[in-house]
């Protein structure tokens, strides 16, 4: 989403600019085509370890811009655009299955900005707005069964208490990543908060939060670090640093751990979150900011951008060393 920042103790009018610059900077878009493996060449046969090949564009129906897309059970797709808008597509037949309007009012940033579909079995929809509400959304009823609301106060002007990012964890954990730095865990049975996570870089904005393996919990900000929680005992185990050293907008994890962070240089990073280090990097030809990433089933990565489109590129081969 926005560029690095670099120092916390700059004045208050910096940090709010910086702020406004990561929010903004939501506009981007991937087109690519090829996975390169950082530091090696193709084969003699002319083969690359990593390739991706377009399967299907789906277009938002208000032709709005793409913010988030997150994979449900069966293949279903969780799509969000700038509209206060909400749509989940069987990507099987490439329809629309069921719409979600945000009950709050939309400003000038648009209405939804985090969507995620429930762990697999389950029938939950969740959706954070740019008035720092996460809705619950029941997907077989149409209704909305829980909200919970960001305990921050004022949060940062004029963005407000922004939700930029929602993953659902073990356990029924949700985590809820904003623009205040803060990471918010929840119990949806609940509906109760059960621990907040603090940007270690203070003074920033999460991005995008995604649980992996274990409970780990992957959060990504606008000074372009990525932080690998334990949600169990509260605690940093990684930082991974972006290599351009540019915000974080979005990240997922995928097969084997694997962690694919996309920056608004245009890159996406596969990470091997055992070793700590990148095993591929994902080049956008047109240099655009990445905006949203998601593993789904089948080998099938999607991508959303700024124009309305979510695209499903299917991955021909991810086995990572």
């Amino acid at each position: 989403m926005g560029e690095a920042v670099t120092s916390p103790g700059r004045t208050r009018r910096r940090i709010l600019a910086i702020a406004l610059a990561c929010a903004l900077l939501l506009a981007a878009g991937i087109v690519a085509a090829v996975l390169a493996i950082p530091g090696t060449s193709p084969d003699p046969a002319g083969k690359v370890l990593l390739s991706g090949q377009l399967a299907s564009t789906l277009t938002d129906p208000a032709s709005r811009g793409v913010n988030s897309a997150a994979f449900g059970p069966g293949g279903t797709l969780a799509v969000d655009d700038y509209n206060g808008h909400a749509y989940l597509w069987d990507t099987a037949t490439r329809t629309i299955t069921a719409t979600f309007t945000d009950p709050g009012v939309p400003d000038v940033f648009g209405g939804v900005h985090a969507v995620v579909a429930s762990a697999a079995g389950g029938t939950t929809v969740a959706i954070g707005d740019v008035n720092g509400s996460t809705y619950l959304w029941d997907t077989t009823t149409g209704k909305i069964t829980a909200t919970l609301t960001d305990p921050s106060v004022g949060g940062i002007p004029p963005l407000g208490n922004m939700i930029n990012s929602v993953a659902f964890g073990p356990g029924g954990t949700l985590a809820v990543g904003t623009i205040s730095g803060n990471t918010y865990l929840w119990d949806t049975a609940t509906g109760k908060l059960t621990a907040t996570l603090t940007d270690p870089a203070r003074h920033t904005v999460v991005d995008s939060v995604a649980f992996g393996p274990g409970g780990t919990l992957a959060v990504g900000d606008c000074c372009g670090r990525t932080y690998l929680w334990d949600t169990a005992t509260r605690t940093v185990i990684a930082t991974l640093k972006d290599p351009a050293s540019r915000g974080v907008a979005s990240v997922a994890f995928g097969p084997g751990g694997t962690l694919a962070v996309g920056d608004g240089n245009g890159r996406t990073y596969l990470w091997d979150t055992a070793t700590r280090t990148i095993t591929a990097t994902l080049k956008d030809p047109a240099s655009q900011g990445v905006n949203s990433v998601a593993f789904g089933p089948r080998g099938i990565l999607a991508i959303g951008d700024f124009n309305g489109h979510t695209y499903l590129w299917r991955i021909t081969s991810l086995t990572l060393a």
